[in-house]
């Protein structure tokens, strides 16, 4: 059985993340602690082959030095690290996006960039989601954006992503890919 560590600000998508993630073959943890404490990060690394991160919207880059100084240190092998961040970071959203919460839009884009380059620098295999605007509902079909390619300002539903995110550590798909990622159909 896998070990799985979730590491979220985000409750809800938490719920969804834990709660899908158990109906397959994991052992599911949440991350308890200071976001911003390589001793805590370190604490919980323990045996966990795969990571999911739900984190921001302010302070992600702080919070990604401290876990990869954990990763690191702590000697873990990680098969698949999957970071979940905001579409429009890449300004990729056609007719840009609003982010709830966020009052520096500038900086907050910085944050996150930098976040995503600690990732792909890493050398760890791992796939980012740059989730549209996040909402309640059931799961859909999704439409899924290349790096780079332009995207809809569209939201994707926590039961959504956490489907999304079974798919990809169960299959390992999108190995190193940065994929924009919205509902189809929903506005």
């Amino acid at each position: 059985m896998k070990k799985l560590l979730i590491i979220s600000e985000n409750d809800k998508a938490t719920q969804e993340i834990e709660r899908e993630m158990k109906t397959s073959d994991y052992e599911v943890h949440v991350f308890q602690g200071d976001f911003n404490s390589e001793t805590d990060y370190n604490s919980q690394l323990s045996g966990v082959s795969e990571i999911v991160t739900v984190l921001g919207p302010s302070d992600s880059d702080l919070y990604f030095d401290q876990l990869f100084d954990a990763i690191f240190d702590s000697g873990v092998v990680i098969d698949h690290f999957v970071m979940v961040t905001y579409s429009g970071i890449d300004n990729e959203v056609v007719g840009g996006r609003e982010y709830e919460g966020v009052d520096d839009v500038k900086e907050f884009i910085k944050q996150q960039r930098y976040s995503a380059k600690i990732v792909d620098e890493a050398e760890i295999p791992y796939s980012i989601i740059r989730a549209g605007k996040m909402v309640d509902g059931s799961q859909s079909a999704l439409s899924l954006f290349a790096e780079g390619q332009p995207m809809p300002n569209g939201v994707l539903t926590y039961a959504s992503l956490a489907n999304f995110i079974n798919e990809i550590l169960a299959d390992h798909r999108h190995i190193n890919e940065s994929i924009g990622v919205i509902n189809a159909n929903r506005g």
